[in-house]
């Protein structure tokens, strides 16, 4: 009789466990549909970086477009190939200090070559996060596309040195 009542109980700790592992299991991959979804449709250009290799690991299609490179042409390319020459220094010291710990994240507006030798200006969020199941961070960035800004902006510099010539 004991053992019966041991046995039945034993099974239905062992079902109630088994019941939270699945919930556990569906939260969880109800959580990466969601990260998915958010990553995927982002109105923002979303790049995870190696912190190891410095190599890109993942974009979104928002960043593709940004840059003018479909996500298969950016997956394993060193972000530094497709920055602007005057804008590496920047982004390696910020990078460096993100690396070493010095600084949590980092933002920038920074310069992108597109493949046909059109630049836009973006500005580039970034953090390190880290990946489950991973021994190093990611370095994730955030990207907006800022060259209209920019643009009006040079055009409003123009404008005003015109204003002050005529003033004087």
């Amino acid at each position: 009789v004991l053992l019966l009542v041991y046995s039945a109980g034993f099974q239905l700790w062992r079902r109630e466990l088994q019941r939270q592992e699945v919930v556990a299991l569906r939260a969880q991959r109800a959580a990466e549909a969601r990260f998915r979804v958010i990553f995927e449709q982002a109105p923002v250009g979303v790049v995870l970086v190696d912190s190891r290799s410095g190599a890109i690991t993942e974009v979104n299609q928002r960043f593709a477009d940004i840059v003018g490179r479909s996500p298969e042409e950016l997956v394993g390319l060193d972000p530094r190939v497709i920055t602007h020459p005057e804008d590496l220094a920047e982004s390696a010291e910020n990078l460096r200090r993100l690396s070493a710990g010095e600084i949590p994240g980092y933002r920038l507006n920074k310069r992108y070559l597109r493949p046909d030798g059109s630049v836009v200006w973006v500005s580039l969020s970034s953090a390190p996060v880290q990946v489950e199941r991973e021994e190093t961070p990611r370095y994730l960035g955030m990207v907006e596309d800022i060259t209209a800004r920019k643009e009006m902006e040079d055009r409003l510099q123009v404008s005003e040195a015109r204003h002050r010539q005529l003033a004087d």
